[in-house]
């Protein structure tokens, strides 16, 4: 897999909204990684082994376009003058996308241009921070 992003977006935020809710997003997105197909060569002689031969030239092809966006609602809470508790709730892949992050890309193999890595679906964190 080749990491190289013509372009990536970032943008968050936070809303305090009524009785103390806080309300916060993350919006990730990027341009497809590149995709390289290539041919892998039979072994060559004097040890020399297999060489990967590209057929395209790099960035030429590219794996979709990444985007995704968190979610995170929070409150705190006092409790007994001194200790102070903020449960919280995570979406994490909120729109539930299924990106392919990368590609197979031996074309003279039996797994050619299959999935190796997907976007993972949403996933829901619940969690609690106490402080005193």
């Amino acid at each position: 897999m080749f990491v190289n992003a013509k372009w990536i977006a970032r943008v968050s935020g936070v809303l305090q909204a009524p009785l103390g809710i806080n309300l916060a997003a993350f919006y990730n997105a990027r341009s497809g990684y590149p995709f390289v197909a290539t041919v892998l060569t039979p072994t060559r002689p004097f040890s020399a082994g297999t060489a990967s031969v590209y057929l395209d030239k790099m960035g030429d092809n590219r794996l979709p376009n990444f985007q995704t966006v968190d979610f995170r609602v929070d409150r705190s809470f006092t409790l007994f003058q001194r200790v102070k508790v903020v449960p919280a709730i995570d979406i994490f892949n909120l729109l539930n996308g299924h990106t392919s992050l990368s590609i197979r890309g031996t074309q003279n193999a039996a797994t050619a241009n299959t999935i190796s890595s997907l976007l993972a679906p949403r996933v829901f964190r619940f969690g609690a921070r106490v402080s005193w």
